[in-house]
């Protein structure tokens, strides 16, 4: 929820400034609703075992 919420209000106006105005806010909403889904890869990448793995293992 708050990065996805994040990602749209701040996306946008960051691609500005390396894109056209019409482009990047089409390619700001497309990415931020992708945000989530980027973060759990990159958690996954990072700590293959997850943010909490089950003790004993």
């Amino acid at each position: 929820g708050v990065i996805d919420t994040m990602g749209r209000a701040f996306l946008p106006e960051l691609m500005e400034a390396f894109l056209e105005r019409d482009a990047a806010h089409t390619a700001g909403s497309t990415i931020s609703a992708m945000l989530t889904y980027l973060l759990m890869a990159a958690v996954l990448f990072f700590r293959p075992q997850g943010l909490f793995p089950p003790r004993g293992r």
